[in-house]
């Protein structure tokens, strides 16, 4: 369960997020099993958060930094994530139904099966990214790294 405390921070938005890390440097927030619904965490720098299981629908999270979170079975459909860091992140069944990936740095994340369907990925970096199973269905701008044929 996500640290409360964590969770009030999260939920305030990114000025409360950067306050939060300038106090706790090298801390990372405990975030799982939360609703943060249309949260606004634009810019937010939460590397090696947990978010695991994790409701963010709706939620702008433009060039937010995830680096190294983990965040197995989170819920990010209809989530901006236009220009994320989400480099090294453990998203294993992750939703991004509906998401806006464009420009998003996703190498080597853990996709495994995840959703990516009607997801824009126009111009994400997928290199090394582990693909596994992965659902792309009505996807733009999807390319497997891994496919020769791609």
């Amino acid at each position: 369960m996500a640290d409360e405390k964590h969770l009030k921070v999260a939920l305030r938005g990114t000025e409360w997020v950067q306050k939060w890390r300038d106090r706790y440097p090298g801390e990372s927030m405990d975030l799982s099993h939360s609703r943060m619904l249309k949260v606004q965490l634009d810019d937010a720098v939460l590397d090696g958060a947990d978010v695991t299981w994790v409701q963010c629908t709706g939620a702008s999270m433009a060039r937010v930094s995830l680096k190294g979170a983990q965040g197995k079975q989170s819920n990010f459909s209809d989530v901006n994530l236009e220009g994320a860091n989400l480099e090294g992140t453990y998203l294993k069944g992750a939703n991004f139904t509906n998401a806006n990936l464009r420009g998003a740095n996703l190498r080597g994340a853990d996709l495994t099966e995840a959703y990516l369907i009607k997801a824009d990925l126009t111009g994400a970096d997928l290199t090394d990214a582990i693909l596994t199973r992965v659902t792309t269905d009505g996807a733009i701008g999807f390319s497997d790294p891994s496919d020769p044929t791609a």
